[in-house]
Order: C-alpha cells, then structure tokens, then sequence
C-alpha cells in the first residue's frame, strides 16, 4: 500500500443501468483481495441503488456537516471490510454535475469519464489505466519500478522537472490466434500501436495514443485528465491528452523493454466496428487541428 495501489473503476455498480451479475463479481473480486490494496471507485446518482445510497450518507453523517437529501451525485472510494462482510466507504467527492454529460450522440465517452472518476481518488506519482481486456504476467511486473525511473532518474532531486509526462510500450495482442479476424486486429494493433509508435518517439513527435501508458499524475490532474471526452470532435479520446503534452513542449517517449498484452473481440463485426472507430479517429484528428 505505500508503493502501489489498484483501483477499480465501476461507472454503473449498484445502478439500475447496471448488471447484477457484473456487482457480485466485482464483490468476489474485492473480497477475495481484501488484504490487498484494492479499491472501487463507483458513480453515486439517480438510479443507485437505495442501500449504497444510505451506505455513503450514513458515511458523511458520521463525519459531520452533512444533511440528508442534499447531495444528487457523487463519486465515491470503497475498500472490502472483512469485518463487516461488506463495503466500507472511504472517500465520497460531492459532485455538482453528473459523470458524463451532454444529450444523445453528444453525451461523453464512458470511457474517459470513468477514468477521471477514478483519478480523482488516485494518488501517487505515477498512473497507469488499463483497460479489463489488458493484463501482464509476473515477470514483466518486476521491471515496472525501473521503468518508473524514466520519470525521475536516480541522479535527479528536483519533482517540478521529470524527463517525460507520458511513457508508452509495446503492446502484445494475444488474440491474434483466434483465427483470420484476429490476426487483422493483432497486425493492425501491433502497426499502430508499437511500430508506428516506436518511429515517432525516435523523431521526438511521439504523443500518447492510449492505454496502458505510464503518466505522470500530478501533471495530468492539473491539465485537463487523462483523455478527452467530447464524442464527436475527440473520437480517439487519448490521442488529445498526447496533444497537450506535445503543445506544452514535454516528452513522451516509447520504450521496447517493457510489454503488455491486450486482447481483442476476434469477430467480423467487432473488427468492423474498431476500423471504423480508427478512421472517424483520424478524421476528427485532421478536423480539429
């Protein structure tokens, strides 16, 4: 817990928009890791569940200052309590507005709203979102505190003046086996993702293009997150914050030592549908600038 902490970030837990299914999974999960430093960071609104309603406002009443029948959302930290068999409320951050705003096709991403929800509770130096289609064996784990150090070599004291912001890697898409379609995704993923990446970061142009990035924490929380999240202009939401780190004349390098693996849906339309999102990306990226 004083070098590392995971926190799961769940938009719809306890929600009517939400799955059962999908909550007493995530139950498993906590209760399993309990002893870990693991969180949940969930979205408080209309529509929770009655129970966690009561859970976070008995939460605030303990602490003082509140009344209920106040607050309309908020976004909330929780750790699995063995002791009680049950959630424990940490942290609740008040919010005047809702997570993700906008009407229709005009709403914000989900994506990038729920990774702002869980930075706002992430604390440390360094922030690293993954996605649930992502994940690394042991041994790759044990280099993440060296490559750390690209932030910050050893030989360097002063914190206002880190190498780079964003640290990118190579990805590995294990699903390329899955037949025909997989094998497209892997090479289209692999092109893009490492060897497309590995070029630019050798002419100094690189910008981050998404997960499973390294950033650094403290920066991206004063400058806007960690992706944008307007669905039309900012289709390939990450690829904006990789603009403001560029437009700000900081580094964002790429490093081949270091790999995770990521897997995709191996079928026809779920190819279809990333190509196409891939295309509108790079659209809205010519368009807005």
């Amino acid at each position: 817990e004083d070098h590392v902490e995971v926190i799961l970030a769940h938009q719809t837990y306890g929600h009517s928009e939400g799955s059962e299914k999908n909550d007493e999974a995530v139950q498993l999960l906590l209760e399993r890791y309990a002893d870990d430093a693991l969180y949940m960071v969930f979205d408080l609104k209309k529509g929770t569940s009655q129970e966690l309603w009561r859970m976070v406002e008995n939460f605030l009443t303990e602490k003082g200052g509140f009344s209920s029948g106040v607050m309309e959302q908020a976004s909330v930290k929780c750790k699995w309590d063995k002791a009680i068999r049950g959630l424990r409320v940490l942290e609740v951050l008040p919010r005047r507005f809702q997570l993700r705003l906008g009407q229709g096709d005009y709403k914000t991403q989900g994506k990038a709203c729920n990774q702002l929800n869980g930075l706002r509770f992430a604390t440390g130096h360094y922030v690293q979102a993954l996605d649930c289609n992502m994940g690394t064996f042991i041994g790759e784990g044990f280099k993440v505190p060296y490559v750390l150090r690209m932030f910050m070599p050893l030989d360097k004291e002063d914190r206002t003046a880190p190498k780079c912001r964003y640290l990118g890697f190579r990805e590995y898409i294990y699903t390329g086996r899955e037949g025909t379609v997989g094998q497209c995704h892997a090479a289209a993923e692999w092109t893009f993702g490492t060897i497309n990446q590995r070029f630019l970061s050798g002419m100094g142009t690189r910008m981050h293009y998404g997960h499973p990035d390294f950033l650094d924490g403290f920066w991206a929380r004063n400058r806007g997150g960690m992706s944008k999240s307007s669905p039309v202009v900012n289709l390939s939401e990450d690829i904006f914050a990789g603009y403001n780190v560029r437009m700000r004349e900081e580094g964002s390098p790429h490093i081949d030592f270091l790999e995770f693996e990521k897997g995709r849906e191996a079928t026809f339309n779920a190819a279809s549908n990333f190509f196409s999102k891939i295309s509108g990306g790079s659209i809205s990226v010519i368009r807005s600038r």
